[in-house]
């Protein structure tokens, strides 16, 4: 129990490099959790990604309306 809560406080980052498929001693497993690594950190780098974008978006937003509310007083 203990064990999956200390799970659960990890990054994603800390959590993928806990993996080590090179211990993994069936070769066609081992290729595909491989694969599925590098797909999971390819879309977390999307993520980040796309989450920044998103706010200097809500940033730009917020300092429109902003402008336009000091120009009307």
């Amino acid at each position: 129990m203990t064990q999956t809560k200390s799970v659960h406080l990890l990054s994603i980052s800390q959590l993928l490099q806990r993996i080590e498929p090179q211990l993994i001693a069936d070769d066609d497993l081992r290729i595909s959790v491989e694969m599925l690594l590098n797909l999971v950190e390819e879309l977390n780098q999307k993520v980040k990604k796309l989450e920044t974008e998103n706010q200097l978006s809500v940033d730009r937003k917020e300092e429109k309306t902003h402008r336009q509310i000091v120009h009307k007083n």
